[in-house]
């Protein structure tokens, strides 16, 4: 089953985790980007299809490059 996700940054700071699914749409709230990167990156399959999402791998691929 194909997945997409994107992250969204609220004007607050609050940061909405988005996956979709042909039949589901989840939506996780985070209180900081920061907060919703550390999930992401503890998590197999969310950073799989975190990889897939061209603006997502370059925010990972920074963010650990930092780590």
């Amino acid at each position: 089953m194909n997945k997409s996700i994107q992250l969204v940054t609220l004007p607050s700071g609050v940061c909405v985790l988005h996956i979709e699914s042909e039949y589901d749409i989840e939506m996780t709230t985070f209180p900081s980007e920061e907060v919703a990167y550390q999930c992401i990156l503890a998590s197999d399959e969310l950073c799989t299809m975190a990889l897939d999402n061209p603006m997502l791998d370059a925010m990972l691929t920074n963010l650990i490059a930092e780590i």
